[in-house]
């Protein structure tokens, strides 16, 4: 049983061409594939991304209100009205005060000698 030489050479053309087609076949498939995948990887990166925008706004906003509540906090006034309120504190009358002068020649009270009641 012969097979003609024709045939033959058709049939290696056609292995040769199917071959070349399935190769083309697989590279594209594969190349899709990476495509769907770089495009899920964006959207999750995107997705992210908003997520911390998010939070740096609502981060923003809490600094700011932080700055305003440490400023009413630290007022003068206000840590007068507290401690006359809470702590009973108040200026002194004059049964529990005394005035000091200081003799001549001297600048400061801790030029005198003497010791100061507070130590700072």
């Amino acid at each position: 049983m012969k097979i003609p030489v024709k045939q033959i050479l058709k049939q290696q053309i056609f292995n040769q061409r199917f071959g070349a087609w399935f190769g083309v076949g697989v590279i594209l498939f594969a190349m899709a594939l990476w495509v769907v995948d770089i495009k899920q990887q964006y959207r999750s990166a995107y997705i992210h991304l908003q997520n911390l925008k998010h939070q740096e706004e609502s981060l923003k906003t809490e600094w700011t209100q932080l700055l305003l509540e440490s400023g009413t906090w630290s007022s003068p006034q206000h840590i007068n009205d507290f401690a006359t309120q809470n702590l009973g504190m108040g200026l002194p009358d004059e049964r529990h005060s005394k005035v000091l002068n200081l003799p001549a020649g001297l600048e400061t009270f801790q030029d005198s000698g003497v010791e100061p009641l507070i130590q700072s």
